[in-house]
């Protein structure tokens, strides 16, 4: 096998497979990261209060370290 033809075969290997693998973990972490934006909402929706309370301490807490 020539260099030239080893080469492209790799580069076909790797436009087949590893792209293909590359657009699915882009998509699947975009996706994640979609369900995870959507849960947030969702749940500072649900604990607003408990959330402004929480922060609130949270910043007590880091103005005390300050």
């Amino acid at each position: 096998m020539l260099p030239g033809q080893l080469n492209d075969a790799l580069r076909g290997f790797f436009n087949r497979h590893i792209r293909g693998l590359l657009d699915a973990h882009i998509w699947s972490s975009a996706g994640t990261a979609v369900v995870s934006m959507n849960a947030f909402s969702a749940f500072r929706l649900a604990g607003g209060w408990w959330c402004r309370t929480n922060n609130a301490l949270l910043l007590m807490a880091g103005v005390a370290l300050i």
